[in-house]
């Protein structure tokens, strides 16, 4: 489990989309404060539209907490997005190896 959410990481924090996404079953749900993505094209979508959002990107984990029998994985995380910072914590359901379904628990700067 700790290696699976280490590769997440390094994968996000890298900018790769294909390898992210290869990391996600077909019918994956990933969750952030705003929104819903169901399925591997809308979570694609997504994850393009947070990377090309930004110049630069760093994904850096906190702390990694992880459960082997229950296949779930905590990051407590800081993201910067070029000069936005964010703090927050994903909660990812594992199943085979890939993700299940991703629920991102974040501050968002107000608008």
């Amino acid at each position: 489990m700790k290696e699976l959410t280490e590769k997440y990481i390094a994968n996000f924090n890298a900018k790769n989309v294909n390898e992210t996404l290869d990391m996600f079953y077909e019918d994956a749900v990933l969750k952030d404060p705003i929104s819903t993505f169901k399925g591997k094209q809308e979570i694609r979508q997504e994850v393009e539209r947070i990377f090309d959002s930004c110049e630069t990107l760093s994904f850096k984990a906190d702390n990694i907490f992880y459960d082997n029998d229950k296949q779930v994985s905590i990051i407590e995380f800081v993201i910067a997005l070029d000069l936005t910072i964010l703090t927050g914590t994903d909660v990812i359901e594992w199943k085979d190896g890939k993700i299940k379904e991703l629920r991102a628990y974040l501050n968002l700067p107000n608008v």
